[in-house]
């Protein structure tokens, strides 16, 4: 999950990881357009937090999606809707 939610320009997003993987963590908006990349590479096992910085985008609810090509772990980790109010 994000902290907070909604939020106004900042969110940390959080999540924990058991073993070292590829991550990627994508944020569209409700058309289902790409707006940003947050992390793609190699994430080491444990707990992690990314900051997006959303102060380019409007307000308005966004998907937060994180993904993985390792077969056996989970293929989509997380999907998510946050919202940005400013």
């Amino acid at each position: 999950p994000n902290y907070p939610n909604p939020f106004n320009p900042v969110t940390i997003i959080t999540y924990d990881l058991p073993e070292q993987i590829h991550l990627t963590i994508n944020i569209y908006d409700i058309m289902g357009r790409e707006i940003a990349t947050l992390v793609n590479g190699m994430i080491p096992a444990g707990i992690h937090k990314t900051v997006w910085y959303a102060d380019e985008v409007s307000s308005g609810i966004y998907i937060v999606k994180l993904t993985t090509s390792k077969e056996g772990i989970i293929k989509k980790i997380l999907t998510q809707k946050i919202s940005v109010i400013k």
